[in-house]
């Protein structure tokens, strides 16, 4: 099932951790987006996992949990934006964290803010298999590029660095950059 661009905005993307910190439910909403973004998965498959393995940088699993704490333990929810590309849209989410009194999950709701079609940028394409040994690390929240030297926006680096006529390009490897980090940093901290 395809869904425009307008019903995806109106929709929330749900899914929850138990005390365990394990997904015990996931919205039809959540597995059409995940689907509609090459990751055809199931309920029964998501069910039961642990949402930090599917988490690789360690300084966003850590920022996650203390969200995830924060939320369990004090009752405190969060609300912050994120981008959530696919190769052919430039996304951007804002993700809801709370307690869900009734039943004690941790629940996490998305919705989209504004979602803008562009060319397809292959770099963030997973059906790009063949990636060279280089490693090129990217801001899980905002899709920043890091060049070495400093943090450049997705779109300014493919171009920047060349991946718009490379053969092969590099792996992705997730971080969070500084700005980011002092934004989700002050979120943790904010009573």
């Amino acid at each position: 099932m395809v869904t425009s661009n307008k019903q995806q905005a109106a929709q929330e993307f749900v899914h929850s951790i138990d005390e365990e910190g394990r997904i015990c439910f996931v919205n039809d909403a959540w597995l059409t987006f995940a689907a509609e973004n090459d990751w055809p998965i199931t309920a029964e498959a998501m069910i039961g996992s642990k949402l930090m393995a599917s988490i690789m940088d360690p300084e966003t699993r850590h920022i996650y949990s203390l969200l995830i704490d924060r939320a369990r333990e004090q009752d405190q929810q969060a609300r912050f934006n994120y981008r959530c590309d696919s190769p052919g849209r430039r996304r951007l989410l804002q993700m809801h964290i709370s307690l869900n009194r009734t039943s004690q999950h941790i629940e996490f709701r998305s919705r989209i803010l504004s979602s803008v079609k562009r060319q397809p940028i292959a770099l963030i394409d997973p059906s790009q298999k063949i990636r060279s040994d280089e490693i090129l690390k990217m801001c899980s929240w905002c899709k920043s590029i890091w060049d070495e030297h400093h943090w450049i926006e997705l779109e300014q680096a493919v171009q920047q660095l060349g991946f718009l006529t490379a053969k092969v390009l590099p792996r992705i490897s997730h971080g969070i950059c500084n700005v980011c980090s002092e934004r989700m940093t002050s979120l943790i901290v904010k009573k």
